[in-house]
């Protein structure tokens, strides 16, 4: 026992340097996981709203953690907002919300979600999908989004960093509810500072003076998202971002022909500048299904190629490719301290 609280105190030391957290509050906050029974694995990333780590509890297997500090902008707003959103675990294609803490002693949130492997991210730069598998890739997030529409909830942050796989059940996911509205009607007022930053994937009525936003706006931004993955790269340059908003996208799409009936009947209706011609997500899934012959099964032959993460340990250069050879390292008894420290540096 003294071993492994020593193992875990490098590895939050580790984490406070990187990011410049306190020690004392980290270690507290870790402590309050372990009493709820959310046991410390280790360090996952750094999201927009706090700190996330990985965590096994009994009950719920291997768990994704985000540690939110109350003094955080918008932090209250955040939490209760992601609190509202855990009526949406069972839906599929959403990512499970298991509960939510708050500790008023550590001043602290937690938000204790399922564990996923990888980002669509990690998929459009490891691959160029064919139509059949950007097919079965749509399916799922239009499901997604239909089952927020009927729950009212409108996502707010749609990208490809806060869509999520995870691998056990070829399933993806939308994640990162922070920014999320839930609605009373079908349309809601909100200010503009509550929506996403990045501003490709926004919908025009994000940068105009339009008071009312709707579920259209993440029709807009899945539409964005799956443009590029037909593209085979992302949209760059102010050039191309002012072209997505006006309803010109598709002078840099370069389509096949091939991939234009899919364009025409799917992508088009997504992008437009107009809510009111943006189709709704179950449109979409009706097109798809008449249109369209795909399997899901081809989603499980793509090959997601790592980030190649190189550390030292005992002066051997080591590839690692996931936290969980981070861990099988970690945990060897012979490893001296420096190296240690090294391999969780090598995830920092």
């Amino acid at each position: 026992m003294g071993q492994e609280q020593s193992k875990q105190n490098q590895v939050v030391s580790s984490i406070s340097k990187q990011f410049k957290i306190d020690y004392e509050q980290l270690t507290q906050q870790l402590d309050y996981l372990n009493k709820k029974d959310y046991k410390f694995i280790g360090y996952l990333g750094k999201s927009t709203f706090g700190l996330v780590i990985q965590a096994h509890s009994q009950d719920n297997g291997n768990v994704a953690v985000k540690i939110l500090d109350k003094k955080a902008e918008n932090a209250e707003e955040i939490f209760k907002e992601t609190q509202a959103m855990e009526k949406l675990g069972n839906c599929e294609n959403i990512v499970k919300i298991i509960e939510c803490f708050n500790c008023i002693k550590l001043n602290t949130f937690f938000i204790i979600n399922e564990l996923c492997d990888y980002t669509l991210k990690d998929f459009v730069e490891s691959n160029q999908l064919s139509l059949t598998q950007i097919c079965a890739l749509i399916e799922q997030l239009l499901k997604g989004q239909d089952q927020m529409k009927n729950f009212n909830v409108i996502h707010c942050d749609i990208k490809p960093e806060n869509i999520l796989y995870i691998n056990k059940n070829n399933r993806f996911v939308f994640s990162d509810f922070g920014l999320s509205h839930q609605i009373k009607s079908s349309k809601m007022n909100s200010s503009k500072s509550s929506v996403g930053k990045t501003l490709k994937y926004l919908a025009p009525e994000l940068l105009d003076n339009s008071p009312k936003l709707t579920y259209k706006l993440d029709v807009f931004s899945l539409g964005v998202t799956v443009a590029e993955i037909l593209r085979g790269q992302k949209f760059e340059g102010l050039d191309q971002i002012f072209a997505i908003k006006q309803d010109k996208i598709q002078d840099f799409m370069q389509i096949s022909q091939v991939n234009q009936q899919f364009w025409d009947q799917i992508i088009k209706n997504m992008v437009y500048q107009s809510q009111i011609m943006r189709k709704d997500p179950q449109e979409l899934l009706d097109i798809l299904h008449n249109n369209f012959q795909f399997n899901q099964s081809e989603l499980s032959k793509i090959i997601i190629k790592q980030n190649k993460n190189f550390t030292i340990v005992n002066d051997e250069l080591i590839y690692l490719k996931s936290f969980k050879d981070l861990s099988k390292y970690h945990d060897k008894p012979n490893i001296s301290l420096d190296s240690r420290q090294n391999l969780i540096c090598s995830f920092l």
